[in-house]
């Protein structure tokens, strides 16, 4: 039950992809969340996009979870995320 995590452009085409969350570490972070949060609302059977003015809310959310709980691949969505904002694309996930 992993997460695909892909940058779109505003057509959909893919700019950028994570594919190495093997402990599926956002998505139980995103599982975990409170439910008033944004990546509580992240689909983990099907799919979820943010666009830029929801990524700079998501990004503010991520950057306050506790070190212990940030591993690499959350710090690579807060990366992944703050492109998407910059060239106002989309962070798309697919749950399977």
């Amino acid at each position: 039950m992993s997460l695909g995590i892909y940058i779109l452009d505003r057509r959909g085409r893919e700019i950028a992809h994570l594919s190495d969350d093997r402990e599926e570490s956002f998505r139980r972070l995103c599982q975990a969340s409170p439910w008033d949060s944004l990546r509580r609302g992240v689909m983990t059977h099907g799919e979820t996009t943010f666009n830029r003015v929801q990524l700079m809310h998501l990004v503010e959310e991520l950057e306050a979870v506790p070190g212990d709980r940030r591993t690499p691949v959350v710090d690579r969505v807060i990366e992944l995320s703050k492109v998407a904002i910059t060239e106002s694309s989309y962070l798309h996930l697919t749950g399977d």
